[in-house]
């Protein structure tokens, strides 16, 4: 399909899995901000939750490929087809990425009391327990989940998956010491780590963090030195989008890597800009997905687990 002259002739639409106020959501509407300023076309963003984000991917998955219906996306984009039935679309194969934008760390962190300061620790008091020590995340097959769960396939961590309904409820139980690990996206926990209700032991990036420079990386324990399980937002469109159109919202998207202000208000929710061609962020999906997939069958992960 060759690329409509002036694209953008009318109103484009984001749609977003998750409900407003979250953290892709406000991604969302942030970029489409941008992408009206740059374009002079409204870009709205819609949100269709449900399904960790399947609704919303299922709805774009068979929208005309014109660039006028467009899916915010986030890491489960990867993780939920691998776990849930009958879906209809396939998360890399029946899309086009565009730009990725942002990407975050989680954080593995624990009660201020629990005898435990870095992750080789946890693993060798996990080890020794005899009652079984557990964690808390934000949900059953999200990335809270899988980051805990592929370290224990480097090692003999024993810890029991305590899922909750969200990250934020997951901090709870941590903070109270009825539940002593805890694994979230960092954005939400600095503040609690501010004022010492949480101590993080490691960061699940492949380098450290600015908004943490002395907690240590899961990769520099050693086993783990290949470790690495960020979470990313990105703007996705249906399979076989125009080349002209995916490279001119790329290019565009890669200039805000830069851009001041918008690195302040990644900052916000300790995510940082990402600049990458379409192609690579596409390369970064395959093997994301081949990733969680494998994972997910070595350890028998369920949604109702």
């Amino acid at each position: 399909m060759a690329a409509s002259p002036g694209y953008p002739t009318q109103a484009s639409k984001i749609f977003v899995g998750f409900a407003a106020g979250g953290g892709t959501d406000v991604l969302a509407r942030l970029f489409a901000q941008r992408l009206e300023t740059h374009f002079k076309q409204p870009f709205v963003v819609e949100n269709k939750t449900g399904a960790s984000g399947a609704i919303a991917a299922v709805g774009v998955a068979k929208a005309p490929p014109d660039g006028y219906s467009l899916l915010m996306a986030a890491d489960a984009h990867l993780i939920y087809p691998h776990l849930a039935k009958g879906l209809t679309y396939r998360a890399v194969e029946d899309f086009t990425p565009i730009a990725c934008l942002s990407s975050g760390p989680q954080v593995i962190a624990v009660h201020p009391n629990f005898p435990c300061n870095s992750l080789a620790e946890l693993i060798e008091l996990s080890r020794k327990d005899k009652k079984g020590l557990a964690y808390a995340s934000g949900g059953a097959g999200t990335l809270t989940q899988m980051v805990i769960e592929l370290i224990k396939t480097n090692s003999d961590l024993s810890l029991t998956h305590v899922p909750f309904k969200g990250s934020g409820p997951s901090l709870v139980p941590v903070m109270a010491g009825e539940i002593p690990v805890l694994s979230s996206p960092l954005g939400i926990v600095l503040p609690h780590i501010a004022s010492k209700k949480l101590k993080p032991i490691a960061v699940t990036s492949a380098r450290r963090t600015k908004f943490l420079p002395d907690t240590p990386t899961v990769s520099e324990t050693k086993g783990f030195e290949q470790y690495e399980a960020t979470s990313w937002v990105g703007l996705l469109g249906p399979k076989g989008m125009p080349a002209e159109i995916v490279n001119e919202i790329n290019q565009f998207a890669n200039t805000l890597s830069t851009d001041p202000s918008f690195i302040e208000r990644l900052d916000k929710n300790a995510w940082s800009p990402v600049s990458m061609t379409a192609p690579e962020f596409k390369a970064k999906m395959e093997k994301d997905s081949i990733k969680w997939k494998n994972l997910i069958e070595k350890q028998g992960i369920q949604l109702d687990a």
